[in-house]
């Protein structure tokens, strides 16, 4: 299957992980996603697939997963995104965190990181 686009994804909601690192976002998906990941779940109406990203900028790495919900269990998997979906995803992130919180993930993340450090030296 093709590459996603920029009409086939969200950036749902953005968070900075537990080590201040990097940030994590919920991508809410507008393709096929059993075509894409081969979940085999389009006829199920009680099963569903989340799909996130974790984004490390020091390092420019992005980790994807998706995560098969039905009723009978939960299962999560590695998702590797070509370069133009990771170039994609990387780039609706920064515009997601600058519409919300007026800064770069970079400043985002250091933000949060003065916060826990003025908080540990309380």
């Amino acid at each position: 299957m093709s590459d996603f686009t920029k009409d086939e994804i969200v950036i749902g909601d953005m968070e900075i992980n537990d080590d201040c690192t990097g940030v994590s976002s919920y991508i809410e998906t507008y393709f096929d996603v059993g075509k894409k990941f081969g979940t085999n779940i389009n006829d199920d109406c009680d099963s569903w697939v989340n799909f996130y990203a974790e984004y490390f900028p020091e390092s420019d790495e992005l980790k994807c997963e998706y995560f098969v919900d039905t009723p009978y269990d939960c299962k999560c998997y590695s998702y590797i995104p070509t370069e133009n979906e990771k170039t994609l995803i990387i780039s609706l992130m920064e515009e997601y965190c600058q519409k919300e919180e007026n800064m770069s993930i970079n400043e985002f993340i250091q933000s949060m990181q003065k916060c826990e450090s003025m908080e540990m030296s309380m």
